[in-house]
């Protein structure tokens, strides 16, 4: 995995942890609901990623672009 595809895997590991702490506190029905497609995408995020690197042709590929 490139140094890169580990960075993106931990900022969004990252961002899931901190958008949890938000949700346990006091939260209107409209922050609520931001929040939690929030946490959506992110998770949608770190598996596109996680799969991507795990693409023998395309991690490596990915590792050599700039």
């Amino acid at each position: 995995m490139s140094d890169r595809a580990v960075l993106m895997n931990w900022v969004h590991r990252q961002n899931i942890e901190r958008y949890l702490r938000i949700m346990k506190t006091e939260l209107t029905s409209v922050e609520r609901k931001f929040v939690e497609q929030r946490i959506a995408e992110e998770q949608a995020d770190l598996r596109a990623t996680e799969e991507f690197t795990k693409s023998p042709g395309l991690a490596s590929t990915a590792a050599r672009q700039p």
